[in-house]
This record gives structure tokens, sequence and C-alpha cells, in this order.
């Protein structure tokens, strides 16, 4: 893969993380509920961020590009959105 598809692919796959984690929080803690765009919001914020940060070390040549690191910026998409969603709890409710 060259460089900047390979940096593409790290933008991806740390953004389809945190939906990932967004998604299956979604399931677990609403199920009969119907979907709604407007609870999605922070984690896809969150999923933009990580995979953009991603994509700028890779294609800064900062981090190589290799199966472990995709596999890397799939799991940092989801520890993001899941931190994100308790700190935003921790603040709510205080």
């Amino acid at each position: 893969m060259t460089g900047d598809l390979a940096s593409l692919v790290l933008l991806v796959l740390a953004i389809l993380g945190s939906l990932t984690n967004w998604f299956l929080a979604w399931k677990d803690s609403h199920p009969g509920e119907p979907f709604d765009f407007s609870k999605a919001q922070s984690s896809i914020i969150r999923a933009v961020i990580s995979g953009v940060s991603l994509f700028v070390l890779s294609f800064a040549g900062v981090i190589d590009v290799s199966v472990l690191t995709a596999v890397l910026a799939f799991l940092a998409g989801v520890g993001i959105d899941a931190t994100g969603n308790r700190i935003a709890g921790i603040i709510k409710n205080e």
C-alpha cells in the first residue's frame, strides 16, 4: 500500500472503531429504542478526531503503517469513544 492510501485506511479504521463502540453501546443500553442521530453526534466528532490524528501521524511519517498499526487504529477509535463517553457522563452528573 502506498503511504497516502495507508494513511487513509488508518483514518477510516479509527472512525469505524469509534462508531462501532457507539453502536454496540447503543444496542446494549436501549434495545427497543429507535435510532436517534442526535445521540450519536459526540461519538462521530470523537471518531473524526481519532481518525484525523492517526492520519496526520502516518502521513507525516511519525508512525509506520502495518497490519498491527491498522488494528491499533481501530482500537484507538474504540478507546477514544469509550473514554469520551465516560468523561461526558461525569461532567453531566456534576
